[in-house]
């Protein structure tokens, strides 16, 4: 209730109980006295003013009090209350009190002229209305009674064994291999130099890649990663009369690094790193090998330093980096035919060589649908350089199709077939193909 209509309430009161007064004594042997009534609207009219004027000042002071059950003594039956004796008597500094404060004031002022002009209103005191006790006094003082025990309606518990007494404790140790991969099978568009070692031309072939991974990691000190990377593709050949498919793409990778940390993301390293063919390949129209397995194979064991890197706000662009100052280089051909044709001297069928390597394998997520993944490679002995880059953009169309654009530029000045021509040092395949992928 808002302090206006609560203090028009009490000028209503308070009228009724100051013309009561007057009738009582204007009573003489029974005869009411005449009132008058000019008088008595010029009174109501100077309240009225006054009311007025309290309303004006407090609405300058913008004071719009909430509900509060502290109005309640105004309304009910009249009651003598001690405590607003005592806070209106109390001296307070009256400059710095809060608005609400204000509002009991004015309470307590309302209730003091009650008490002052109309004392035959006030019909019992705050003690009394103490003395009465609480409301729900016999439900705070009774205890509540049961006729039901419910302690006894509780079935105990069987605490005996289900199982055989003889346990055998078994302890697992965490598994820390990890193992992952990919499979792909691409329809291709290709194209390579005339000089590329096995031989292939444009055409349209189809080709399956598989890609496997097993990772070890205690969180300590040791890691070791396994890579297995195998590209086996055939394509038809209208110019072959022997044979209806030719292989084009045929090669399989494995590296295997083992490293201990230094600190988070440095360890040193002994990497592994082996190559060759999957199945052998002919020259056209013709029944010469141009390539076989384990002719050639090459080898490359070297001790180094390894990092990898997460960088970017999500940590798109990762990867790991291993050089290596001096490796040991191997190359085997088992054929005979083909040792001169992979830089083996005659009578032998390896070299082997030492000289510095490097790898760096990233991955970049360019968006949500497109992702590079780069591998290079490069190896030298201070006589010769050989450096192999793969690329693979992968454009995702939904988790089991994709459309790959594969660029494999190579630099590789160690065969002695090309000594004096250096022009085919530089040699590149590129294929664009649509596959259907699955990851396990």
């Amino acid at each position: 209730m808002k302090l206006r209509h609560t203090l028009l309430f009490a000028f209503f009161l308070w009228m009724s109980t100051s013309m009561m007064s007057q009738n009582k004594a204007g009573v003489v042997q029974n005869d009411i006295a005449p009132v008058d009534t000019s008088a008595l609207l010029k009174k109501y009219s100077r309240a009225l003013d006054s009311l007025a004027v309290l309303r004006d000042s407090l609405d300058a002071l913008n004071v719009t009090p909430a509900p509060d059950a502290y109005f309640y003594r105004l309304m009910v039956p009249g009651t003598f209350y001690t405590s607003s004796i005592h806070q209106f008597f109390a001296l307070e500094d009256t400059a710095h009190i809060s608005e609400r404060t204000k509002l009991y004031r004015a309470v307590n002022h309302s209730l003091a002229r009650l008490y002052t002009a109309n004392p035959w209103l006030v019909s019992q005191t705050e003690g009394q209305i103490k003395g009465q006790g609480t409301i729900r006094e016999d439900i705070t003082t009774t205890a509540i009674q049961t006729s039901n025990n419910l302690s006894e309606k509780v079935i105990e518990p069987n605490l005996s064994a289900d199982v055989d007494e003889m346990v055998t404790v078994i302890t697992r140790r965490p598994n820390f291999f990890r193992f992952s991969g990919s499979a792909s099978m691409q329809f291709t568009q290709n194209y390579a130099t005339d000089h590329w070692f096995q031989g292939v031309d444009n055409h349209i072939s189809g080709t399956s890649v598989l890609s496997l991974n097993l990772n070890y990691d205690n969180k300590k000190k040791i890691i070791w990663t396994n890579n297995l990377d195998a590209r086996l593709g055939f394509r038809t050949n209208k110019n072959d009369k022997r044979r209806v498919f030719q292989p084009n793409t045929n090669a399989v990778t494995y590296t295997t690094n083992v490293g201990y940390s230094i600190v988070k993301t440095l360890r040193y390293t002994m990497q592994v790193r082996m190559s060759t063919s999957i199945v052998p390949a002919y020259a056209a129209n013709s029944m010469n090998v141009i390539t076989d397995v384990l002719s050639p194979l090459d080898v490359t064991v070297g001790p180094g330093i390894g990092y990898s890197f997460n960088w970017g706000k999500k940590k798109r662009y990762s990867g790991a980096v291993n050089l290596s100052p001096l490796a040991y280089q191997l190359r085997y051909v088992q054929r005979e035919s083909l040792v001169q044709r992979y830089s083996v001297r005659p009578g032998h069928h390896s070299y082997h060589k030492f000289g510095p390597t490097a790898t760096l394998q990233t991955t970049w997520r360019i968006c949500n649908q497109v992702t590079w993944t780069s591998k290079i490679f490069w190896a030298s002995n201070l006589h010769y350089t050989n450096i192999q880059w793969e690329n693979t953009f992968a454009f995702s169309v939904n988790k089991y199709m994709s459309a790959n654009l594969y660029v494999f530029p190579k630099f590789d000045d160690s065969n002695r077939n090309y000594k004096n021509d250096h022009g085919n040092y530089l040699m590149m395949r590129e294929s664009l193909s649509i596959s259907m992928n699955y990851s396990f």
